[in-house]
């Protein structure tokens, strides 16, 4: 039955973050307008345990990464990343990851993966250690810490999901801006070809204003 709860669990990130555009139209209009008062995303990251129980990436490598990425997000929209209430902004998981877990796909494959093992202990980690709740007004991201993606640094399946994952060797490189990328595309961004934009495939960190606008409105995103 783990495809059942995947499949509601993808249904409510999405009719949240429907409810949740909605009731944002007010700064949405006020961001292309040039007007972008300081909002935050609660941001968790999780770094798996591999089978032998040993973390594939220490938390300050993690923590360097993060505050690449919310220097990027916050010049370039206005969107600060913090910890969930009561929670810390960075933790190693406490268990050994399922080995479905720690080697994962991106697009079809990730879609895949979200309703069987892998997505299940993703989302178990979402939940265990984040104050808070599922769905609602600023609901947190996750930002798990796999071992690897195919041949890619991160990946994210948009607003079916409240997690993004990143690669192991993302963090040792203290790669903020794939992070950043990945946290762009669960908040609707899709990728563009422009040079120096953060969705591009490759380099830039720069956001127009109706990107920054769609991130901003996100379910993610919120003033508290």
């Amino acid at each position: 039955m783990t495809w059942l709860t995947a499949g509601l669990s993808q249904a409510g990130n999405v009719l949240n973050d429907v409810a949740a555009r909605a009731l944002s139209l007010p700064d949405f209009a006020a961001t292309l307008l040039g007007l972008r008062p300081t909002k935050r995303l609660r941001l968790s990251v999780v770094v798996l345990r591999d089978e032998e129980g040993v973390p594939l990436a220490d938390s300050t490598q993690a923590a360097g990464a993060v505050a690449r990425a919310a220097t990027i997000l916050e010049q370039a929209a206005g969107v600060r990343l913090v910890s969930p209430l009561n929670s810390p902004l960075v933790r190693i998981s406490d268990v050994a990851a399922p080995a479905a877990a720690l080697d994962v796909g991106c697009n079809l494959a990730a879609w895949r993966e979200d309703l069987g093992a892998a997505g299940a202990h993703f989302r178990w980690l979402a939940l265990t250690g984040v104050a808070g709740t599922p769905f609602g007004y600023g609901t947190p991201l996750t930002v798990v810490v796999v071992r690897s993606i195919g041949r890619w640094s991160g990946c994210s399946i948009g607003p079916l999901a409240s997690y993004v994952t990143v690669t192991a060797g993302t963090i040792h490189r203290g790669d903020g801006r794939t992070l950043a990328h990945e946290l762009g595309h669960a908040c609707l961004l899709l990728h563009r070809p422009d040079a120096g934009n953060l969705m591009a495939p490759a380099k830039g960190d720069r956001l127009t204003r109706w990107q920054a606008a769609v991130i901003r409105s996100s379910s993610h995103v919120s003033y508290f």
